[in-house]
C-alpha cells in the first residue's frame, strides 16, 4: 500500500517504487501522475490512466475489449412496420412535446380571459358607448378564439424501492421497477411517452395502483415508460434511476411531472455514464429532501439546477458528490432557509473553479462536515455570511481546497462545534487565516486541522489547542 496522501503532502513518506519488480519508467511515470495528490493533476479518467499505463503493451485484440471512456451513441432503431392484423408492438416515439412553465389553472386562467375579452368587444361593438362611433369599434377581421390545450393528467408511477442497506454490487445487479428479468445495469437510454398506443405485449405495469396506466417494456438496452397523459415519478422519487450505472441518455419527453414529489434521495446517484442531464424542467416546491441526489455521477459536464425552488428542502447532504467533471454549478438562487444538512454537499466536485454560496441561510444548520472538501479547483470561496451557531461537525469542511488562497471566517460562530478534524488540511495556498473567534469549548477533536498548510504563515488566534495543531502542520 502506498503512503496516504497527508503523509505524501508533508514529505514523511513516498511510495516504495524500487520494491515494484519491473517497473519501467513509462509505468512510474504514469502512476506517479496518477497518484498526484492535486485533483488537477491527476488523469481526468481511468481510462486515460490506462492508456498511458499500458501504451506499449497494448495489441489489437486487447485495444478492441477495452472500454472506452465515453460510450458511443448508439443509432435510432429503424421502426418495424406494424403488422396488418393486430397493433404495431413497438411504441414509435412521438414529437416531443414542449413543457410550459404555467400548471393547468394558469392555462384554463387565459384561456378564460381571452373569452371574456372577446364578450367585451362584442358587448362594445353592440351598443357602442356613450359618445362613442359604435362603428369605428367594428374590427376589419374577423375576431377567432383561440382554444388552449387543456392540461394533461398525470399518472403516478409505483416506488422504486430503497437500495441503501446492500452493497454496490449488490446494487447494480438489482432487477427494478417490480420486475426480475432486467437488472439496473441492463439500462442505457430512458425515454417516457405521453400515450399508451403501441405499448408491445412485453410492457409491464408500473403504475402505483397496479391499474396498468403507467407501462414499461425493455428494448434491448432502452426502457421505454408510457402513459396515456403525464407521467408522474412517485412522490417517494428516492433511487428511482439510481445505480443505473451504464445509463447514458434520459428523455423525459415534455410529460414527466415532478409537481407531488416530496422525496428525490439519491434519485440519479451512480448514473456514472450520463454525460448530460436536463433537469430544468422539474418542479420541486414540494420536495424536502435532495440527499445524494446526483452523488457520483461523474461524467456529468454540465447540470441546470438554477430553476430549482428548495424552499422545503432539509437535507441536502452528499447533493452532488464526486461530481468531478462539473465546471460550473449555479446555486445562487438556492433557498436553505430551512436546511439542516450540508454534509458532503459538494464534496469532490474537483473541477469547480467557483461557486456562489454567499446568499446560502445557514442558520439551521448543524452538519458541515466536509461541505467544500476535495474542491481542489475552486479559487475563491466567500462564506463570510454563513450562520453557523448551530453547526456541529466542521471536519473536512476545507479539506483540500488546494487552489484557495483566502478565507474569511472572521464571522463563524463555532459555540457549538464539536469536531474540526481535518477542517484545513490541504488547503496547501493559504498564507493567511484568521480563526481568533473560534470558540473551541466543545470541540473534541482536532486532528490534522492543518496538515498540509505549508504557506499558511499569518494565523490570528490565540487559542492554545488550535496553535499546538497549527504547529503541526
Amino acid at each position: 500500500m502506498p503512503p496516504d496522501a497527508i503523509s505524501r503532502s508533508m514529505g514523511e513518506a513516498q511510495p516504495d517504487w524500487a520494491g515494484i519488480p519491473g517497473l519501467t519508467d513509462r509505468e512510474r511515470a504514469a502512476l506517479e501522475k496518477g497518484m498526484s495528490i492535486a485533483a488537477k493533476d491527476r488523469y481526468p479518467s481511468v481510462g486515460e490512466l490506462s492508456r498511458e499505463l499500458f501504451a506499449e503493451e497494448a495489441t489489437p485484440a486487447t485495444a478492441a475489449q477495452s472500454v472506452p471512456l465515453k460510450p458511443t451513441p448508439k443509432p435510432e432503431p429503424t421502426p418495424k412496420p406494424a403488422p396488418k392484423t393486430k397493433p404495431t408492438p413497438k411504441l414509435q416515439k412521438p414529437a416531443p412535446v414542449p413543457e410550459t412553465k404555467p400548471s393547468g389553472y394558469r392555462k384554463w386562467f387565459f384561456a378564460a380571459a381571452g373569452v371574456l375579452l372577446v364578450a367585451v368587444v362584442g358587448v362594445l361593438l353592440t351598443f357602442g358607448g356613450k359618445g362613442t362611433d359604435a362603428s369605428a369599434l367594428r374590427p376589419t377581421e374577423p375576431v377567432t378564439t383561440v382554444e388552449t390545450e387543456p392540461a394533461r393528467k398525470a399518472f403516478v408511477m409505483a416506488a422504486a424501492g430503497d437500495l441503501r442497506n446492500i452493497s454496490d454490487k449488490e446494487r447494480e445487479d438489482q432487477p427494478f421497477w417490480g420486475q426480475t428479468e432486467y437488472l439496473r445495469r441492463d439500462v442505457r437510454t430512458v425515454s417516457f411517452h405521453p400515450r399508451l398506443e403501441g405499448t408491445p405485449e412485453n410492457a409491464w405495469d408500473v403504475s402505483e395502483g397496479g391499474d396498468g396506466t403507467v407501462l414499461a417494456w425493455m428494448d434491448g438496452g432502452d426502457l421505454h415508460v408510457a402513459a396515456d397523459g403525464n407521467i408522474a415519478p412517485n412522490p417517494d422519487a428516492s433511487w428511482m434511476f439510481a445505480w443505473f450505472n451504464n445509463l447514458e441518455t434520459i428523455d423525459f419527453g415534455g410529460c414527466f411531472d415532478t409537481a407531488n414529489v416530496t422525496d428525490m434521495t439519491f434519485m440519479f446517484s451512480s448514473c456514472r455514464n450520463l454525460t448530460a442531464l436536463d433537469v430544468s424542467g422539474f418542479e420541486t416546491a414540494n420536495v424536502t429532501n435532495m440527499a445524494g441526489m446526483f452523488k457520483w455521477c461523474t461524467s456529468l459536464t454540465a447540470l441546470d439546477v438554477s430553476g430549482f425552488d428548495t424552499a422545503n428542502v432539509t437535507d441536502m447532504s452528499d447533493m452532488f458528490t464526486s461530481c468531478v467533471n462539473l465546471t460550473a454549478l449555479d446555486v445562487g438562487d438556492f433557498d436553505t432557509a430551512n436546511a439542516m444538512n450540508m454534509n458532503r454537499m459538494f464534496f469532490a466536485c474537483s473541477n469547480l473553479t467557483a461557486l456562489d454560496v454567499s446568499g446560502f441561510d445557514t442558520a439551521n444548520v448543524t452538519d458541515m462536515g466536509g461541505m467544500f472538501g476535495c474542491c481542489s479547483s475552486l479559487m475563491a470561496l466567500d462564506v463570510s455570511g454563513f450562520d453557523t451557531a448551530n453547526v456541529t461537525d466542521m471536519s473536512d469542511m476545507f479539506n483540500d481546497c488546494s487552489s484557495l488562497m483566502a478565507l474569511d471566517l472572521s464571522g463563524f460562530d463555532t459555540a457549538n462545534v464539536t469536531d474540526m478534524s481535518l477542517m484545513f488540511a490541504g488547503c496547501s495556498n493559504l498564507t493567511a487565516l484568521d480563526v481568533s473567534g473560534f470558540d473551541t469549548a466543545n470541540v473534541t477533536s482536532m486532528y490534522g486541522m492543518f496538515y498540509g498548510c505549508g504557506k499558511l504563515t499569518q494565523l490570528e488566534c490565540t487559542d492554545p489547542r488550535i496553535l499546538a495543531e497549527y504547529r503541526k502542520r
